[in-house]
């Protein structure tokens, strides 16, 4: 094929697959793409008809921070050898076959990248109101140098590709730029596509959609050059982006009120309705009032950081629920929670206010009426004996902490716990408004239990430790608890049990809430938040890994590659846990996450090594 001049190419028996290939690599392969105009992100060229932008402003830049942050170093590690190896073999193998297949190797493609990528989704469907699919997607790569390198190999996929004729190659001219159309399908059915590239200066443009919607590649392929008389990144909807998200490395934008807007007004919504699904709760749930999500990643030397956010808009049940919910100050309970845990998650609500949010969130969607769901609740406190809201919500203060930890053999969860990762418990912390009644409610529903007999009673601190067989068929598994007056602490653990009296007794005895390294890294998150996470990077990172292994494994016994597996998923699928003193040489400190619930959205961030 040359490029000499603007030609038309009879239909010729090209594969379909190979075709799809190569609109799918640069979107799979690159996934960590928001391209650059000048000094700004694509999103400051693009039309703002884009519903999904993913991206960063420079593939190099961001290789070298993931090769310079922990989760990098880490890989490096010469203990790691076999797995890099096994990756290596892996793109060899798939590599090999993609050359026996196309002429050349295009999983070498992504490596041409030097500048800024994007993949996106832009909404067509004003301009194609009869379309089936009214999208289109489009992947933005600045290849630098590497222009005319790829240029050749992506030719030579189309000259070596057989064996089909449901593909027309059209290359015609675009203010003196080639385009290369590939038309797929069989003459405008349903389901027929195009898949269009060329090249803006250095930056491969590469759009694919519906047949019939050609003409917005001409539509991108000007935004990127700068043509755009209205972008994104200058519109309403993108200026609820929250505060230092557009520094992050990796940048994603996902209009979720308007894909939802298809799902229910379009094919779609027709077939959930046939089959019995609410869809008009979609939009009594606000979901289709709420403004575009928005995630950042960043991984470099000084840490790990993962923000997500999104407004409310004009509202509705989801946002009424969620702002109605949340406690007026940050969870508390850290301060109690062992610092030998494996990770603990602390809760700030309003368990009262949760309750009646549910109750007329039962009322808005469905056609029961307040009467009826009074009239049950009314029926379930008289079956428990107790007023559910008023008896036990309103004892509760909101705050709530669920920590995992370390425990000897004899106190360890004999299922669901992986043996891998060593004997470990949970515990639940509760905080009170008023102790004496909690206990006499929880006393008094015991004495009429036909358990009462087992529970056994000693004291610890000053404090009643009580437990009885836990109510699960597994014999020895016993549940222990302190009510005490401004708390409540239980686990199947008594050490943990005596862990959180010990340290509410001595506030001084290490916990989380006053670990330092959890406290300064603390320091990076909103000063008031709903939830806050705390994680032990080693024990997470294994955890992580044997859900990989349980998974590669049972699909390979399977057999759920259909073939000979890549040496990857062999060597995962068997790979030894880290010890952790490799791990924590890279991932020197905690895993931090808070989330922070307000009238205007959601803000979440997590933070680390």
């Amino acid at each position: 094929m040359t490029r000499s001049a603007p030609q038309r190419i009879a239909p010729q028996r090209i594969a379909l697959l190979p075709r799809l290939l190569l609109a799918a690599l640069f979107a799979l392969a690159v996934p960590t793409a928001v391209a650059h105009a000048g000094d700004e992100g694509w999103q400051h060229a693009l039309p703002p008809n884009v519903i999904l932008f993913l991206g960063t402003d420079s593939v190099s830049e961001l290789s070298a921070d993931w090769d310079e942050s922990g989760y990098g170093r880490l890989l490096a590690d010469a203990a790691l050898a076999p797995l890099r190896e096994s990756m290596r073999l892996s793109g060899d193998d798939w590599g090999k076959r993609a050359l026996e297949a196309l002429g050349v190797n295009p999983l070498s493609w992504p490596g041409k990248a030097e500048g800024a990528a994007a993949f996106v989704v832009l909404e067509i469907a004003e301009e194609y109101p009869d379309a089936a699919f009214p999208f289109m997607f489009a992947v933005l790569v600045d290849v630098g140098e590497n222009r005319e390198d790829l240029e050749v190999e992506m030719e030579a996929t189309l000259d070596t590709a057989d064996e089909a004729d449901d593909v027309l190659i059209v290359v015609d001219d675009l203010d003196g730029e080639m385009t290369t159309t590939l038309q797929l399908g069989d003459g405008g059915e349903s389901g027929d596509a195009w898949v269009t590239y060329a090249f803006q200066g250095t930056t491969l443009v590469l759009c694919a959609g519906e047949l019939g919607t050609e003409e917005q590649f001409d539509v991108v392929w000007r935004a990127v050059g700068g043509e755009a008389d209205e972008v994104l990144g200058a519109g309403d909807r993108y200026a609820t982006i929250p505060e230092g998200f557009e520094d992050a490395g990796v940048l994603l934008y996902l209009d979720v009120a308007r894909v939802l807007g298809h799902v229910v007004e379009g094919p779609m919504g027709a077939i959930l309705a046939m089959q019995g699904v609410a869809v008009d709760g979609f939009s009594e749930a606000g979901l289709l009032e709420l403004g575009p999500i928005f995630q950042g990643f960043t991984f470099d030397a000084d840490g790990a950081s993962t923000g997500m956010g999104v407004t409310w808009g004009e509202g509705g049940l989801l946002s009424d629920f969620l702002t109605a919910i949340i406690g007026e100050e940050s969870p508390n309970l850290m301060n109690m929670v062992p610092a030998s845990v494996y990770g603990a998650n602390a809760l700030s609500l309003s368990p009262v206010d949760m309750f009646d949010e549910t109750v007329r969130s039962i009322v808005e969607l469905s056609e029961v009426s307040l009467a009826d769901v009074v009239a049950q609740m009314a029926e379930l406190d008289a079956q428990l004996g107790f007023s559910l809201r008023d008896d036990l919500l309103a004892n509760l203060s909101g705050q709530v902490a669920f920590f995992t930890a370390p425990v000897d053999q004899a106190e360890a969860l004999p299922l669901g716990v992986p043996p891998e990762l060593g004997p470990l418990n949970y515990g639940l912390v509760l905080g009170l408004e008023d102790g004496e009644a909690m206990r006499t409610l929880v006393d008094g529903l015991i004495e009429g239990s036909p358990l009462r007999a087992s529970v056994k009673q000693d004291d610890f601190l000053g404090w009643k430790l009580k437990s009885m067989p836990a109510p699960v068929p597994i014999p020895g598994i016993k549940l222990n608890w302190v009510i005490a007056d401004d708390f409540a602490v239980m686990s199947l653990a008594p050490s943990l049990v005596h862990d959180v009296v010990r340290r509410k007794s001595s506030p001084d005895l290490p916990s989380v809430g006053n670990d330092e390294e959890y406290l300064a890294e603390l320091e990076r998150h909103p000063a008031r938040h709903t939830m806050v996470t705390y994680g032990d990077p080693a024990y997470g990172f294994n955890n992580l890994l044997i859900s990989i292994k349980s998974g590669l494994a049972a699909m390979l016994a399977g057999g759920g590659l259909g073939g000979e597996a890549p040496p990857l998923l062999i060597y995962l699928s068997g790979m030894e846990l880290l010890e952790r003193e490799l791990v924590e040489t890279y991932l020197d400190r905690p895993a931090v996450g808070t989330l922070a619930v307000d009238e205007v959205g959601l803000v979440g961030l997590n933070t680390g090594p």
